[in-house]
């Protein structure tokens, strides 16, 4: 457990490396302990599995190892179907691939597991709601690109950069002057 930990520490200092090697060694031990089913220490709860694995898949995407991300993001989504934010990070994996549609299916499951939560952390169903956004706009879905804007404006509305989006989704639909009531 102590490799997990000191993984989080290494992240905060931006050694992703050091972090990754640390997440996969958790993991590892976690997973030998559970084959052998020795209980010498506390095991690994699903949720602990998911995070070891959700932060192991932001240090390969920080490390612009994508295709290892979305490894990683598969099996956190394995072990916790619940969390958004699995379904939040692998959706940013897949826009570096340029991946849009399922960037965008993993953005609206990440808002529906919010929902479902119950939470009213209103920054982390606006980053969801920004990021879905701009991701249909890149696939040209203009209509549910300035609806999802829209939402997150309605989350956050002193948010500029959301406000500066919706206008470029106005524009590019030709929608002049709601373009220029957004900007």
């Amino acid at each position: 457990e102590y490799m997990f930990w000191r993984g989080r520490v290494y992240m905060m200092y931006t050694d992703y490396k050091r972090a990754l090697y640390d997440f996969s060694g958790a993991i590892r031990q976690a997973l030998r302990q559970e084959k052998e089913q020795t209980r010498t220490s506390q095991p690994f709860t699903s949720h602990q599995y998911s995070e070891a694995y959700m932060f192991s898949g932001q240090c390969n995407h920080f490390l612009g190892q994508y295709e290892e991300a979305l490894q990683n993001y598969d099996l956190a989504v394995k072990r916790n179907t619940k969390d958004p934010q699995n379904f939040y990070n692998r959706g940013l994996t897949y826009v570096a691939l340029q991946r849009f549609e399922e960037a965008i299916s993993d953005y609206r499951d990440a808002i529906d597991r919010y929902v479902e939560s119950g939470s009213s952390e209103k920054e982390k169903v606006f980053k969801y709601r920004f990021n879905l956004g701009i991701s249909l706009r890149r696939i040209g879905d203009l209509e549910f690109s300035i609806i999802e804007l829209t939402r997150a404006t309605e989350e956050l509305p002193s948010k500029a950069i959301c406000w500066n989006n919706l206008g470029l989704s106005f524009f590019q639909n030709d929608e002049w002057e709601h373009a220029i009531a957004a900007y």
